[in-house]
């Protein structure tokens, strides 16, 4: 029988640590304001996880979030973020309560999972290139 890969991250200040138990269900890139301002940057991506294959591992007490629920689809997010270095750590969708999104950077290992998905791409930056990998596109 093959073991699951096991990921570990952490925030910036490593004041946060967490680690994940097998695969993503898929990473997917997000065009919409609220993840570009979230994120400071044109886009965000997200890898998809079952809430159960997340543990954290230190620093609970240092994870702060926030309800967005001023969202293009009015569903709220629970965004999640270090309360020292300010690291978005995880978005909590509530209209998948057993869904987590993880931020990729945050993992410590090189990982393989590429986008399969883009959302809001009609919010995209005009200088964002079209991503090879997708297989769909599609809005929340």
């Amino acid at each position: 029988m093959t073991e699951e890969k096991v990921y570990h991250g952490s925030c910036l200040c490593k004041k946060v640590k967490f680690t994940i138990q097998g695969e993503p269900m898929h990473l997917t890139i997000c065009h919409c304001r609220n993840c570009k301002v979230a994120s400071g940057s044109a886009f965000t991506s997200n890898a998809t996880f079952l809430r159960t294959q997340v543990t954290m591992t230190q620093g609970q007490d240092s994870v702060v979030e926030y309800a967005d629920s001023d969202t293009w689809s009015g569903n709220t997010l629970t965004r999640s973020f270090c309360s020292t270095c300010g690291s978005k750590l995880f978005i909590k969708p509530q209209m998948r309560p057993t869904a987590i999104l993880v931020h990729p950077g945050l993992i410590e290992e090189t990982v393989t999972w590429v986008p399969k998905m883009e959302r809001n791409d009609e919010y995209k930056w005009p200088w964002v290139k079209e991503i090879t990998t997708l297989d769909a596109k599609e809005g929340v």
